[in-house]
C-alpha cells in the first residue's frame, strides 16, 4: 500500500468521523456561549478600535476554546484500542507514524472547523458592531497567528500524552 495512500485515507475518515461527533459541535457552542457571556469584547465602548476587540476575541477564543479541542481530541488513540480496530489496522502494510499523522491531522481539521465558526460568529458580530469590514483581514491572520498553531499544539499534546500514558500502562500491567 502507497504511504501517501494511507495517510490520506485515515486523514479523511478521522475528519469525517471527528466533524460528524455531536459532542464536538455541541461542546463548542456551549463553551462560546458560556465564555462570551464573561468576555464579551463586542460589548466595549465604541472607541475602541475593532481591531483591539478582534485580537481580544482572539485570545479569547485561543485561550478557552482550544482547552475544549484538546480534551476532544484526547480520546482518539485510546478509543482505537478500547474497540480493537488498532488490532485490524495493524495488518495493513502501511507504517504505524503514517496512520497516526493522518488520525492526528484529520481530527484536528475536523475539530477546528467548529471552533472556527464559533470564531467567525464573533467577528462578525464585531464587525456589524463597529460598522465597518476593514479589520476583517486581521482577524483571519489572527486566528491564523494566535488560535491555530496553539490547537495544533495542544492536539498533538493530546493524542500524544494519550498513547504514551496507555503504553505505561500497558507496561505496569504487564510488567
Amino acid at each position: 500500500m502507497n504511504q501517501r495512500a494511507a495517510f490520506f485515507g485515515a486523514l479523511a475518515f478521522e475528519f469525517r468521523m471527528q466533524i460528524r461527533r455531536r459532542a464536538v459541535w455541541i461542546t463548542f457552542i456551549a463553551l462560546g456561549l458560556f465564555f462570551t457571556q464573561f468576555h464579551q469584547p463586542w460589548f466595549r465602548p465604541i472607541t475602541t478600535p475593532a481591531s483591539a476587540a478582534i485580537i481580544y476575541w482572539t485570545g479569547i477564543v485561543q485561550s478557552f476554546l482550544a482547552v475544549a479541542a484538546g480534551l476532544l481530541l484526547a480520546d482518539r488513540l485510546p478509543r482505537d484500542r478500547r474497540t480493537k480496530v488498532d488490532e485490524l489496522l495493524n495488518t495493513l502494510p502501511s507504517t504505524v507514524s503514517t496512520r497516526v499523522f493522518g488520525k492526528y491531522l484529520g481530527s484536528t481539521i475536523a475539530t477546528l472547523v467548529p471552533m472556527f465558526v464559533i470564531y467567525s460568529l464573533g467577528t462578525a458580530f464585531i464587525l456589524f458592531r463597529w460598522h465597518t469590514f476593514q479589520p476583517l483581514p486581521l482577524a483571519l491572520a489572527s486566528f491564523t497567528a494566535i488560535a491555530l498553531p496553539g490547537v495544533i499544539f495542544i492536539g498533538a499534546f493530546s493524542i500524544a500524552c494519550t498513547a504514551v500514558s496507555d503504553s505505561l500502562c500497558w507496561l505496569l500491567v504487564l510488567g
